[in-house]
């Protein structure tokens, strides 16, 4: 759907979240008309985002810290992941962090006041080894 057909589907941005707001929900086509519109309509679908945001959760936001506890050199070749092994994205590469990392990964989320500390891995799945580790990275955080 080109720019020009989208703004035809959709005459307003502010107008789809007014009607979000009002309790109707929004049809299949501009569903389809958000996620093909043009680089020039960001910010007015972004501001009404907002207002449907701001009239269901306020002013306020909640932190959630991620910390990539293993990255890259995954064995799977999705080709569009940055994690697999073959990928020549600019990410940095490395296996399972040890537990200092991961606790200071913790200590950095506490500090921010993050809600949720989430720690993420590269891979097809974890092996025993990796979930015992975390595991216990996890006991000992809940401790402290």
């Amino acid at each position: 759907m080109s720019s020009t057909t989208t703004s035809t589907a959709i005459s307003s941005w502010h107008d789809l979240a007014t009607q979000v707001l009002d309790g109707t929900p929004i049809s299949r086509e501009q569903a389809l008309s958000i996620l093909t519109a043009g680089d020039e309509h960001l910010l007015a679908i972004t501001d009404a985002a907002w207002q449907v945001r701001r009239r269901h959760f306020g002013n306020s936001v909640q932190l959630y810290y991620l910390k990539n506890a293993k990255s890259g050199l995954c064995p799977e070749d999705c080709r569009y992941c940055s994690q697999a092994k073959t990928s020549d994205a600019a990410i940095d590469k490395y296996p399972m962090l040890n537990a200092e990392r991961l606790m200071e990964g913790a200590k950095n989320a506490f500090d921010s006041q993050a809600r949720t500390y989430c720690i993420v891995a590269s891979g097809r799945g974890p092996t025993d080894r990796e979930v015992d580790h975390v595991a216990g990275v996890v006991r000992q955080i809940k401790q402290e």
